[in-house]
């Protein structure tokens, strides 16, 4: 507000003015400054007031105004969205199974390992009484028996490598871990061998997902990585990397995970310790003890994650930068999944439970699946898949399970500042 001081010309002669002329001057000074301030503040409450705290609308309509103006909606325009709104981005639909149409002897302590081709039919290998066996299908299945005395390690399906698109390769041990082999080939068709280590180890393949090369991983007193490609009329390893010691050899199992920064090595050695392998040869340490067994990991974003039996379930450990920090414990752990979908981390057990952690903090979610989970769970076309059979004990039928899956959304429901 802007106040106007107006001057009147006052006669020159100034003693003729008597002290009761002074007077009104020094009321009217004191009732225009009493005037003047009491607009002023008047204004300024009134402008201050309507500045901050317009209404502040709640245009969604769930209870919170807008943050915008003073509120606590993060997203006034979606009603979902609200301070103690369940951020629930893990979230799994009802399964369905498809009957593979093979019976797997559980009593036999046997392993499923289950892989996409890019037809949108699954590669599925199973140990069937004493050999290995795969599978290639969906709606329909063509299965060849391919290893006769030998256990399952591992099962992945090549990309655009020399091996050809789609190519099914699998590891597996003989019964007596005198040797480690892999074999690649199409349900159906000539399966060519490579005979990738001996003594003491299993083995695992996994396919890099840049170049579509398969890998091979065995162990006797060092570490070894190959390459799987063809050699003549048949196949062989090439570019051997030696990625570490042992120190001493020993009975051990090993599981390869390769993502786009390249392989992560497992390694566990029953009776004593779990460890990692790191780019760089070096060993991370997850778990000690009697009884110590490898059930798996995964690796994603320079985050991995490992889980090893110990008594009473299964010891979870995240690994970051080089070091491993208690991460949970889960009873039975069978199978690992990594979402594409998010960075959630996916475990199912023995136990028909399928455990989630979506923001990869700890925080466990379960859903009771009603049926035992083997070998590793894949993220495909926005959906996680698995292979299991109804019970554990005997003879049980297997089938492969897929379900609608939503892990990290990127979006926060809660206004927590955080997906979860």
């Amino acid at each position: 507000m802007h106040l106007l001081l107006l001057l009147a010309c006052a006669p020159s002669d100034t003693s003729s003015l008597d002290d009761t002329a002074v007077t009104p001057d020094s009321d009217a000074d004191s009732d225009a400054d009493s005037d003047a301030d009491t607009d002023a503040d008047s204004d300024a409450d009134s402008d201050a007031d309507s500045d901050t705290d317009p209404g502040c609308p709640d245009a969604d309509g769930d209870g919170h105004a807008d943050a915008t103006c003073g509120g606590d909606d993060c997203d006034d325009a979606d009603n979902t969205t609200y301070p103690g709104a369940d951020d629930a981005p893990f979230s799994l639909g009802s399964p369905t199974g498809i009957p593979v149409g093979i019976t797997l002897r559980t009593s036999y302590n046997s392993n499923i390992e289950i892989a996409p081709l890019s037809t949108g039919d699954w590669a599925v290998a199973y140990d069937n009484s004493g050999k290995v066996s795969v599978c290639a299908g969906l709606s329909t299945w063509t299965c060849d028996d391919v290893a006769a005395g030998y256990k399952l390690d591992g099962l992945t399906v090549s990309g655009a490598s020399t091996l050809g698109v789609d190519a099914v390769v699998l590891a597996a041990h003989y019964s007596s871990y005198s040797s480690q082999d892999v074999w690649v080939g199409t349900p159906g068709s000539t399966w060519a061998t490579y005979r990738a280590g001996r003594y003491y180890s299993t083995a695992d393949v996994e396919t890099d997902p840049t170049t579509g090369e398969v890998w091979v991983v065995t162990a006797l007193y060092d570490v070894w990585l190959d390459r799987v490609a063809p050699s003549g009329s048949t196949i062989a390893g090439v570019d051997r990397r030696e990625l570490g010691s042992l120190g001493g050899p020993n009975a051990i199992d090993l599981d390869l995970d390769w993502s786009s920064s390249g392989p992560s090595i497992a390694v566990g050695i029953p009776s004593a310790d779990v460890h990692v392998l790191t780019q760089t040869g070096e060993y991370v340490d997850t778990t000690s003890g009697s009884g110590t067994r490898l059930s798996g990991h995964s690796t994603a974003g320079g985050v991995t994650y490992a889980a090893s039996s110990a008594s009473g379930g299964d010891d979870i450990v995240r690994i970051e930068g080089g070091v491993a920090k208690p991460y949970g414990r889960l009873s039975n752990v069978a199978a690992f999944g990594r979402g594409t979908l998010g960075e959630g981390l996916v475990l199912g057990s023995y136990d028909g439970v399928l455990y989630a952690d979506p923001e990869g903090d700890g925080t466990f979610e379960q859903m009771t699946l009603g049926h035992v989970v083997f070998g590793d769970m894949h993220v495909s076309g926005g959906e996680l898949w698995w292979a299991g059979v109804p019970d554990y004990g005997g003879d049980q039928p297997v089938s492969l399970y897929h379900a609608a899956l939503t892990l990290a959304d990127g979006v926060d429901q809660n206004c927590d500042g955080s997906d979860g």
